[in-house]
């Protein structure tokens, strides 16, 4: 509080206040930790924790809804971030926006960096059980910001769509890039073909390497996939199977990530596991590989780009041409999210993957110590 000058004093000589600079939050001056810092000590559980009394969606902690609780009440983010933190986790999935699909208050700052800044800064101040910081992993579109990047008249790249997206990014990211650790270009953008063509994608990633040279750059695809590039199959008559021919990798999955590695933009995989009887019970969905239901294809992809010892293990010198990246199961929150399963066993099924390989997990407060 300023307490009051006498009045002699004022009447002789102005009055000048020096307002002082807020002091920066810690979070604000800590560095981000190191792309192998940031993957291999990584534990997040981005929505299979369950939160009652907050007016969340089926009470589910997803975490793109913390923009929206910060935004609207601030008691129930500060719930939110205290649940992470007694499980230990030290991860964090954000967006500029949070809508999803209308079940919460949209909130949209990708023209607002300042509090978008404001956002970051205060869920990095957070420490988890351990005493570590919160680091960010930010997710930077199909999140409804921009409807689409195919042009409906072309049905190609949508380049206007493409230099809104690189203007709001580069706003955002000159005021917040200091504090982000790890970023993905897209949630769920391929490999189907209904919102962007691979050339989008690599635009993105070779664009977020120019703005964030030192984070760690994750691809997110849909359930299943292992690639941006547009999968081809046998039958040739269907559209569905056709490269894409604006595809730089030629419809070749491995190409994709020579490529991206070649010109070191891309650092890993976010996987996302199968919903459904697959995920709940993959025992008795038994397949091909040498995992069972949702894990088949997860042995798969460990087989093909794991470059951690389970993976390699796994492989047993068979990487079938690919090269290897870092590997997160990341994504296996759909039936927790809905009240189909429980947080205990997404942990579970989170420790069972890791045993194939893989560093860590994104829906589970598990981490596996050592490697």
């Amino acid at each position: 509080m300023l307490s009051r000058q006498p009045a002699t004093f004022a009447a002789v000589m102005p009055i000048v206040i020096l307002l002082a600079a807020a002091p920066p939050r810690p979070a604000d001056t800590r560095a981000v930790p190191g792309k192998t810092a940031f993957i291999r000590e990584y534990q997040g559980n981005f929505g299979t924790i369950k939160l009652p009394g907050c007016g969340l969606p089926y009470d589910s902690l997803f975490d793109p809804f913390l923009l929206s609780e910060w935004t609207h009440d601030r008691p129930c983010f500060e719930r939110m971030m205290q649940a992470h933190a007694t499980r230990g986790d030290n991860r964090v999935v954000i967006d500029p926006r949070s809508d999803y699909h209308g079940q919460v208050t949209v909130v949209d700052l990708y023209h607002d960096p300042e509090t978008f800044a404001a956002f970051v800064s205060d869920i990095r101040s957070h420490t988890n059980a351990r005493g570590e910081g919160f680091e960010v992993l930010l997710f930077l579109s199909a999140d409804g910001h921009i409807p689409s990047f195919i042009d409906a008249r072309t049905g190609r790249r949508d380049l206007e769509a493409e230099a809104h997206w690189r203007r709001d990014v580069s706003a955002l990211l000159a005021r917040v890039g200091s504090q982000i650790a790890g970023v993905s270009p897209c949630w769920e953008c391929r490999d189907q073909r209904d919102y962007m063509r691979p050339a989008t994608y690599a635009m993105m990633g070779q664009f977020l390497r120019q703005q964030l040279r030192d984070a760690w750059m994750g691809v997110h695809l849909i359930k299943g996939s292992a690639s941006v590039s547009s999968r081809r199959c046998t039958d040739e008559a269907n559209a569905d199977c056709r490269a894409e021919p604006d595809d730089p990798y030629g419809g070749s999955e491995p190409a994709f990530w020579a490529t991206c590695r070649r010109e070191g933009w891309c650092d890993g995989l976010l996987y996302q596991f199968a919903d459904g009887p697959e995920y709940l019970e993959p025992d008795r969905h038994p397949n091909y590989t040498q995992a069972p239901g949702a894990l088949g294809r997860w042995w798969e992809v460990v087989v093909r780009l794991g470059n951690d010892p389970r993976s390699e293990a796994t492989a047993q010198g068979n990487r079938h041409g690919w090269v290897q990246v870092d590997l997160l199961a990341f994504e296996h929150v759909f039936d927790a999210y809905n009240n189909r399963s429980t947080e205990a066993y997404a942990i579970e099924f989170c420790k069972r993957a890791l045993t194939y390989g893989g560093w860590g997990c994104g829906s589970a407060s598990y981490r596996r110590e050592g490697g």
